[in-house]
């Protein structure tokens, strides 16, 4: 019996901990969440750790179209599937992408060209973009309906000439071709970048 009850503190006494643990670091709560029991994050935090000490890419040109096809010395992505010549789809719930910004001279517009996973067994994807904890955009794809401006826009005060960028994609409404009967695919899908041009804001 006094064995049971110590078990009972000591199940208590982790419940306890791991509570209070994910009120003060929620972001990592749901990570090990996403990453380990739900399977809906495709990288580790050791993966993005390296991700982000990679050296960084060469910087981009201004009002050039970079197609996403395969590595490429401009970009680098994490969380996610190289397609070819059709672009790189994200796989699972996040996905992050680091670029070298030129010149500054002002602010810049990244004009994405990206397709959604949607059909009429997944008509909603919405995703949030962010670099750091700062929120830059947040785009809500509807099947059937009009695609809305893919643009994030970065001000002038928050860059810096040859400044490595990292925007992390935050993507709900991935899933699986398997799950929805739709092949043998059981990568979640949620974003396809095509594209991508770098754009002058006027401030």
């Amino acid at each position: 019996m006094a064995k049971i009850k110590i078990l009972l503190v000591l199940l208590l006494a982790i419940v306890f901990y791991g509570v209070n643990y994910c009120i003060l670091s929620p972001g990592i709560c749901r990570y090990y969440a996403d990453y380990y029991l739900f399977a809906e994050r495709s990288f580790s935090l050791t993966e993005e750790r390296v991700f982000r000490q990679k050296k960084a890419p060469a910087p981009v040109v201004y009002f050039m179209t970079y197609n996403f096809s395969g590595n490429s010395e401009y970009f680098d992505f994490l969380g996610t599937a190289d397609y070819g010549a059709g672009g790189i789809w994200s796989v699972g719930n996040t996905a992050e992408l680091r670029l070298t910004m030129p010149e500054i001279t002002a602010g810049v517009i990244l004009d994405f060209e990206v397709n959604p996973y949607l059909n009429q067994k997944n008509n909603r994807v919405s995703v949030q973009v962010f670099r750091g904890e700062k929120k830059l955009a947040e785009w809500d794809f509807l099947y059937g309906r009009k695609k809305p401006s893919t643009t994030v826009k970065i001000a002038r005060k928050y860059l810096r000439s040859n400044d490595v960028v990292t925007l992390t994609f935050k993507i709900d409404g991935a899933a699986s071709p398997q799950s929805l009967g739709y092949g043998a695919d059981n990568r979640k899908l949620g974003l396809n970048f095509e594209s991508l041009k770098l754009i002058l804001a006027d401030k």
